[in-house]
């Protein structure tokens, strides 16, 4: 690891950059990053640990929060025609969740033998996305309707115990075309709010 002086050198240096930007280059104090940085020793058979976050379209007639049909991208016959005020976002819009996703998702935490949080919220996950029409995902985080769970399944003749951490109600955005328009893109906004679970694994 470097030495407390080279730090203390190498702060120094930056905070004279930016506190006074003119101060120009010191070919002798510009440290090379990785001299700065202690090294770690991974052993010799590292571990990959990962979790898994899966987005499932639940089965409904209806979208999530309005009463516009809910179609699968190969069922739409046309761009734009199942859309309504609220999945557009239209201002003074007031969504309401749907009734059979919520039944769906309690459903599922049945079967993982998830807690049920009786009290759920949902928020507003703002983000810019030329398809997403409101400017943001009705969507849950800090208590989702489904907590923490688990799964089994078979990996090669043996089972394994798969933690769920949670699993959340939200809504899908639309759908970006570029194939059909010619330096230009259009927006298909009839997948827009189509209800989904958004399940997400323990590592």
């Amino acid at each position: 690891a470097p030495s407390g002086a080279r730090w203390a050198e190498a702060e120094s240096y930056w905070r004279t950059l930016v506190s006074d930007p003119d101060a120009g280059f010191d070919d002798e104090l510009i440290l090379n990053a990785a001299d700065l940085v202690p090294q770690v020793s991974w052993g010799t058979s590292p571990e990959m640990v990962i979790g898994i976050e899966v987005h499932a379209q639940i089965n409904t007639d209806t979208k999530m929060y309005c009463s516009c049909a809910a179609r699968s991208t190969s069922e739409l016959e046309e761009a734009n025609r199942y859309v309504c005020p609220v999945c557009l976002g239209h201002p003074g819009t007031l969504p309401r969740p749907n009734r059979r996703a919520v039944v769906r998702a309690l459903t599922l935490a049945l079967k993982l033998g998830s807690v049920v949080n009786e009290r759920n919220v949902f928020a507003r996950k703002n983000y810019f996305y030329p398809d997403l029409p409101k400017g943001y995902q009705i969507s849950q985080f800090e208590l989702p309707i489904v907590g923490l769970g688990q799964m089994t399944i078979e990996v090669n003749g043996e089972e394994k115990v798969i933690g769920v951490t949670r699993a959340h109600l939200e809504e899908d955005a639309g759908k970006s075309l570029h194939e059909d328009f010619h330096g230009m893109s259009g927006i298909d906004l009839n997948r827009a709010g189509t209800p989904l679970l958004e399940i997400v694994s323990e590592p």
